[in-house]
């Protein structure tokens, strides 16, 4: 019989590896999971503060919206109230400017001196002092004054020493505003050419009645007359006037400005 061989201390080397050996591994996974544990901790921890850092952001987001209520923007829209320097628009009252579309307006530079039916208006109607003389011309000039009247108002005139070219140039001037109205014109045309000889626009104004007419005859003499009185400015025109057609071409009145 053999006598056993001591074992080599290989052998013993790796009984007491396997012996040791569990325990070392229940260590190592302890250590393991602990430190899995704290890593999940940690993570826990990092969650809380990813929480709390969002909450905490959450808090400043509340302010935020605080700040959203704008309110102290809506204070902005208060400087809308600027929009009442619309008012301005007021200013629009000078509209009341407008009344002038009415026609009833100030009158202006040009309407002064006119009367309501365009003819001039008697001298101290503004509520100056009138000249007697003036004051009289003036009634016998504008066709609101009756005939009668205004050939009595030319007599009173010549009275107060009115010039005779004075009152033919007023009488004549009252005459051409009644053109329309020969039978009341006439009797004007006839004074003012009577009063003063050297007038020549009241026989130039008979004439063209007479040409109205037909009165040939009548019309060359009373052309005859305007050129008596130096009426050549007068006589240039009859060429021209239709009114005097009839004896445009008639040689004897044709000498008269030729």
């Amino acid at each position: 019989m053999s006598t056993p061989r001591p074992l080599t201390p290989i052998l013993a080397l790796a009984l007491l590896s396997l012996s040791v050996a569990p325990g070392c591994k229940k260590d190592g996974a302890e250590e393991s999971a602990g430190a899995a544990t704290g890593a999940s901790g940690a993570s826990g921890a990092t969650g809380a503060s990813g929480v709390a850092a969002t909450g905490a952001t959450g808090a400043s987001g509340d302010t935020a919206a605080t700040g959203a209520s704008g309110a102290t923007g809506a204070s902005g829209a208060t400087g809308a109230t600027g929009a009442t320097g619309a008012t301005g628009a007021t200013g629009a009252t000078g509209a009341t400017g407008a009344d002038a579309a009415t026609g009833e307006g100030t009158p202006t530079d040009d309407d002064a001196g006119l009367d309501e039916d365009g003819e001039d208006a008697p001298t101290g109607a503004t509520g100056e002092p009138a000249d007697p003389k003036q004051a009289l011309l003036d009634e016998a000039a504008t066709t609101k004054t009756k005939d009668d009247r205004a050939m009595a108002a030319l007599e009173e005139a010549k009275a107060l020493e009115a010039t005779p070219r004075e009152l033919a140039e007023i009488a004549n001037k009252r005459a051409s505003r009644l053109f329309r109205y020969p039978d009341r014109a006439q009797p004007f045309f006839e004074y003012a050419m009577q009063i003063d000889e050297s007038y020549p626009d009241a026989p130039f104004q008979l004439a063209k009645m007479a040409a109205n007419t037909g009165d040939i005859i009548r019309t060359k003499e009373l052309l005859t007359e305007v050129k008596k009185r130096g009426g050549k400015r007068l006589l240039q025109t009859v060429e021209f006037d239709p009114t005097f057609a009839l004896v445009v071409d008639d040689a004897d009145v044709r000498k008269l400005w030729e």
